[in-house]
This record gives C-alpha cells, structure tokens and sequence, in this order.
C-alpha cells in the first residue's frame, strides 16, 4: 500500500521505466551489433550525404534538377575517390620495389644502435618475434611421395599417421581471390545505393524523421533535426577541408625532407586524420621507418617526426578549434568513451563513425527531452547552473572551491551581483529543502559555517571603502541558520562600503538591544509571519533604529509572501543588493564614510 504525500509511489514507477530503458538499450546495442553489415553502410552513407548536401543544394539553387544533380555531386565524389586510389596504387608498387635496398641502412642503423647499448634487448626481441613470424609463413615442405612413415617403427610403437588436406583446385583459389576483392567493393556499391537514395528522398526522409521525433511539437522536432544537420554538415566538411590541407602540409614537407613517395603519405596522413586520437601516429609510423632506411644517418628521421610532432599539435589545437570553435558540442572524456564503445560494436569502422554518430546524438538531445540525457553524458555544456554548484559545494563542505568558482564567475560581475544571482539562488533552494525537512539544525548550521566561509575568503580580496570602527547597522536573521547566512553576507557587502556592521544571531533580542544600532536590517529566505515577527521584536527592542526588512528568496511561489513595506519595517528590500542599499541610506552612508576617512587619516 503506497501511504499518500509519500515517495514510495514515485519509486514503483522510478524503478520499473529504469528497467524498460536498460532493456530498450541492450536490444537497440545488441542490434546495432547483429546488423552491422547492414548498419554501417547505411551510416556511412548517412554521413556522406551531409557531406555533400551543402554542394547539392547549390546546384538546385542554379536551377539543376534534382536527379541530374544527385548524379554530379556522387560522380565528383566518385572521380575524387578514383584519383586518390590511382595516386595510391602508382606510388605503392615502386616503393615496395625499392624496399631491398633499404635493408642494409636499417641493418648498420640496427648495429649502431647495439655498440651504443641503446635498447639491445627490445631490438633482440623483435628480431626473434619476425623470426617467428617468418618461420609460420613459410610454406611447409611436402611429403615425399612413397616415404613410409612407419619405417623404422619400434614394435608396439605407435604408428604416426598424417592428414593432408586436398590441394584447392583452380575454381576454389578463383572464388576466394574474389571473395576478397569484392568484398570491400560490394560494400561500397551498398554506400553509393544509400547514398543516391538518400539525397534524392532527402526532403521526404526529413519529413518521416520529424515525424517519428514528434508531431505535437513541430517547432521542436524541427529545430533539433535543422541544428543536428547543421552541425554535422559543418563539423564534416570543414575537417574533411582541414585534413585535405593537414595531408598537403605532410606532402610538402616530406617531399622537402627527401622522404620517397611523399603524395602516397600525405594522402594516408589526410585519410587518417579522421579517426581520433591514434590516427595520425598510425600515419606517422610508416613514414618514419622509411626515413630511418632511406637516409645512413639521422637527420631525416629527426626531420621527419619533427613535422608530424609540430603539425599535429598545431592543427588539432589551434587551427582546427579556431576554424571549427564549438561546431562538434562533445567532450573530450566523451569523444573518448564514444570512440571505445563504437570501436568494440563495429571495428575499425566504428572509430571512423564514433565522432559523427556521437554528435548526432547530443544534438538531438539538446532539443528533445527524452534523450537529453545524451547531451547531458556526452555534450561539453555545463551539467550544473553556477547557483547549483554553489549550493552542492557547501552541501559537501568545500568552500575552497566554492571561492575558486567565485573568482572565475566574478570576472564577468561583481561580489554584489555574484551575491544576488549566484548565492541568493543556492541558498533559496536550501531554504526550499529545509521546508520539506530534508535538514535538521545542526546540518543547517553547517551550511551556514561554509557559507560564513566563503563570505570571509571573499570578503578578504575585496577593496574596503573605509574603515569599520564602530558597528552602526545590526544584520541578523529572521530564525533559521540560513537567515543568518543572508544577515553576514549583508553585514560584508556593507564592510565593503564602509559602514560598521554587526550580525546578531537570530533571537538574541538583549543583545541586540544592548548594541544599540542606529539602522537594524532582518531579512529570511521563508516565512512571511517568521519575518513579521521578527520585525516587530527588533522595533521593540530598539524604538530609536529603523528597521529594513529584507525578503531574500528567489522562489517566484514565495516571492510575494514576505510582508508589505511600511507593516512592520521602514521599507522591504527584496534582495542583498537593495539591503546594502536601504541600509546605507538610512544610516546616511556619506556623511559616515567622511568621518570614518578623516578618523584614518
């Protein structure tokens, strides 16, 4: 029996729709990895028709109709292809041609290594892994025909017995030479159907997507499908221009360095540039053992990872930012976990997708709730508000990095704002708990001991207007420990300027009469007839001050509770920074803060 007004209902349905999403997601991974042959043609072309929808689109704005224009945007894309093919299949025969006669440079690079003693058991170890390798890809030695293998044979030996597989015929070598060629080109052939397909129903298969992600809300459907075709379109083309010019840059240098076929290099440093983190160290490795081959000495090795080791960084941390700035939305620790979880599902076709296919899913979850929590995982925005991380640091206790975050936020505004935006929220949610019991008062005076924290650290970096000497203005709160908070933050922004104040703990009425302050300011974040009260308590207890009445709370719901100007207070503030402000002028700011100057001086 589920007992109203409490939680035990919301957690029955809580636990049964984390059930229902666990297993919607392993049904939708486990197809993801039973379809991939499927799958991943089918995002490749998804891919490269965002790619080529900007040039598309330009065509039909000079009036080409839609199927003649498809079939020129996949022929460019096609003649591109073939051109980068020819380039590779030209430059790889000679170079594996010229590869015997590197292999007395790399022999003398090897011994002069292991005179100097540098890694002799690492170069050992290879030597013997290739020996290995060698000895298990050589052929092994047929059987002579007529050989007994018994011959020989002690009695009651066991007698050796060989099984020797049938030689393939003709038709068997035939079939899996064709296997292995025409494997990766079927697969092209499926991209290039999906992709013609694609790009001619490109309008209808927005329509059908906007209304799968939903009807009742067209205008959002529409923006997160028009912002994810937007990003991806731009993240796409603009890293496919910025590797073509990475790869040219390689092309260039090696070419300048000596190193041989440096157009086959940079075409392989343009390609795998696309896969993150590794792709450019795999392009790396290649050319850097030939450059340690070609040349007897060192310097076009030196050279050679001279210009990897400078362009990349380059690139990839002050081109490509500048030129792409916030285009992709993803964070480095979620490219990170989307590059190994697409790479376990697809292979090494999953490391050249994860990228994309992460971005689409944080772009769609900025717009749709019921997969925000996808731009909430992966995306690079900000998890929480400043006000929420301000009021979980002093949940935890952690003012130190409370005034880290201070410091960061206030370069943009000041304590007073950083106060009334920041604070006034954090502390308005915690009133908010203590209403529905979450707290007792010791955890509230715990609060209120990080806060007083904060204030002081905050307080000490602050420029004082003039000296304090003597308290004129009482601060205290209405009742609870986050009332006080709200009177010692008032109690230093008054600091600031000048003015003497003094925060008296809430319900300490004697001595607050004992004080005897010209101007006594009592404010709360909850409870209107809790401020009344103190209100009138504080007129009681010092006839000759004026009273400010302070209303805190941020809470719209609350926001008119507190009690009307003139009932029990000079005038009602209705936040930090109009606290400071009544307090000051009753307290006739400029005439205290000469007289304070001139007792300085």
């Amino acid at each position: 029996m589920v007992v109203p007004g409490s939680n035990d209902g919301a957690r029955l349905t809580r636990r049964p729709r984390a059930a229902e999403n666990l297993l919607i997601a392993a049904i939708t991974i486990s197809a993801l990895y039973a379809g991939s042959q499927l799958f991943i043609p089918l995002a490749l072309a998804v891919l490269l028709a965002f790619v080529l929808t900007p040039a598309l689109l330009l065509l039909r704005r000079l009036r080409v109709p839609k199927i003649p224009a498809v079939i020129i945007v996949v022929a460019v894309l096609l003649g591109a292809s073939v051109s980068l093919g020819s380039v590779i299949t030209s430059q790889a025969p000679s170079l594996i041609a010229d590869l015997p006669t590197y292999e007395q440079t790399l022999r003398d690079k090897l011994a002069s290594l292991r005179r100097a003693g540098l890694a002799s058991r690492t170069i050992d170890r290879a030597g013997e892994t290739l020996k290995n390798l060698e000895s298990e890809l050589q052929p092994t030695p047929p059987v002579e025909s007529g050989r007994n293998l018994n011959s020989g044979r002690p009695a009651g030996a066991p007698i050796a017995v060989e099984v020797k597989e049938p030689a393939p015929t003709a038709l068997q070598q035939l079939m899996s030479i064709l296997h292995v060629l025409l494997s990766p080109l079927a697969t092209t052939g499926v991209v290039l159907l999906f992709l013609v397909f694609i790009l001619i129903e490109r309008e209808g298969l927005r329509d059908r997507l906007i209304r799968i992600l939903g009807i009742d809300d067209l205008e959002r459907s529409t923006t997160a499908l028009n912002d994810t075709a937007r990003r991806l379109s731009k993240y796409l083309l603009v890293l496919t221009l910025l590797n073509a010019g990475f790869g040219a840059v390689i092309a260039v240098g090696l070419w300048i360095i000596g190193v041989p076929s440096p157009a086959l290099w940079g075409i392989v440093a343009a390609l795998m540039r696309f896969v993150p983190f590794v792709g450019t160290v795999i392009a790396a490795a290649l050319p850097l053992v030939l450059a340690a081959a070609v040349d007897p000495g060192w310097t076009m090795l030196g050279l050679t990872f001279g210009l990897y080791a400078i362009s990349e960084p380059l690139m990839g941390h002050i081109i490509e930012p500048v030129v792409q700035g916030k285009t992709t939305g993803l964070s480095t620790l979620a490219i990170l976990i989307a590059t190994a979880f697409w790479t376990l599902l697809w292979g090494p076709l999953g490391l050249l997708l994860a990228v994309p296919l992460t971005l689409v899913l944080v772009s769609v979850g900025r717009h749709l709730e019921p997969m925000s929590f996808f731009n909430v995982l992966l995306g690079d925005d900000q998890a929480l508000s400043g006000s929420e991380k301000f009021y979980q640091r002093i949940l935890s206790g952690d003012s130190d990095d409370v005034v880290s975050q201070a410091k960061d936020i206030m370069k943009d505004m000041s304590l007073t704002q950083y106060y009334d935006t920041i604070v006034r929220d954090a502390l308005t949610s915690a009133a908010r708990d203590a209403e529905r019991n979450r707290f007792d008062d010791a955890r509230l005076w715990e609060i209120n001991s990080t806060v007083q924290d904060v204030v002081q650290l905050l307080a000490d970096d602050e420029e004082l207007d003039g000296p304090a000497v003597q308290p004129v203005v009482a601060c205290l709160g209405a009742r609870s420990a986050l009332d006080d908070a709200g009177a010692r933050i008032v109690a230093s922004l008054l600091a600031q300027r000048g003015i003497a104040a003094k925060v008296i703990a809430p319900n300490d009425w004697s001595a607050l009469a004992d004080l005897a302050p010209r101007v006594i300011c009592v404010g709360a974040f909850t409870g209107r007839y809790r401020l009344n009260h103190a209100l009138r308590n504080a007129a009681r207890v010092s006839r000759g001050a004026q009273v400010i009445g302070a209303w805190w709370s941020t809470d719209s719901a609350t926001a008119g509770a507190g009690p009307p100007a003139g009932q029990q207070a000079a005038m009602l503030a209705m936040s930090f920074d109009g606290a400071v402000s009544a307090v000051a002028s009753a307290a006739g700011a400029p005439a205290i803060v000469a007289s304070l100057s001139e007792a300085a001086a």
